[in-house]
């Protein structure tokens, strides 16, 4: 689950949503191609199970199920209540007041109107300053940016001297790279490509892994062994014919 509202419940171990089930359902398949609307989550057969949509400047969520005991296991659930409560407070949310985003998210902040026509300086966690425009509608003066293209802390100031309007948002790396399943065999070769791996299990002797595992002849033995054969013929020939006093 990686919808905002849901984030906090992506480990279905620990609040034990992954296992409701529901007696009643409908078919909330979007529309194709409709950037008002976004599947928060899907069901186990793969049916959209919350749904999302933007509706001027709000927005609806819409479920495959009732909140109900009527229509599932759901209200038995420990992460009912913690679920209806993220739900309700995301919808309540003003759309300025994503301040935590990914990577490849875009910005977007509101000002109030008397700072209309200023321009914004966007500085982001590498400290690369951006000066950019604003506009100004019906809902104030806004600010959009395209997308965050590094983690870090992004900050943004409309306006110029002490009332200038300032805003920070903080963009994180996305949650694909936190996972922290184990790959099995076929999934580290196929992230290396071509590179040629010898996997070893913890019953497996190390020592004979390793040495079955290495290609071509150590060459080093030869080399090494003459060289002592040579010192040791050159100290032999010098006490035997060097000078003597």
């Amino acid at each position: 689950m990686t919808h905002p509202a849901l984030r906090a419940f992506r480990s279905a171990d620990e609040v034990d949503l992954g296992s409701a089930r529901y007696t009643v359902s409908y078919d909330l398949t979007p529309r194709p191609n409709d950037p008002d609307v976004s599947v928060a989550c899907r069901l186990t057969d793969g049916r959209a199970a919350v749904v999302e949509g933007r509706v001027g400047q709000g927005k609806v969520i819409q479920m495959a199920g009732p909140l109900s005991a009527a229509g599932g296991n759901l209200p038995y659930k420990p992460a009912y209540v913690p679920f209806v409560h993220q739900l309700a407070a995301y919808l309540a949310a003003d759309a300025s007041a994503q301040r935590i985003v990914s990577v490849g998210k875009p910005l977007a902040a509101r000002f109030d109107v008397s700072r209309a026509g200023a321009r914004a300086l966007l500085t982001d966690p590498a400290g690369v300053a951006r000066d950019l425009p604003t506009t100004t509608g019906a809902d104030g003066v806004l600010f959009s940016y395209p997308a965050a293209e590094r983690a870090g802390i992004y900050k943004l100031k409309v306006g110029a001297g002490p009332s200038a309007g300032a805003e920070a948002f903080a963009a994180n790396t996305v949650p694909s790279e936190s996972d922290l399943r184990s790959l099995d065999r076929s999934g580290v070769q196929s992230a290396l490509g071509a590179v040629p791996l010898r996997f070893a299990s913890v019953d497996d002797d190390m020592p004979t892994v390793a040495r079955t595992a290495r290609r071509g002849v150590e060459a080093w033995r030869v080399p090494v062994l003459l060289a002592l054969f040579l010192l040791f013929l050159e100290a032999l020939l010098a006490r035997r014919f060097g000078r003597r006093g």
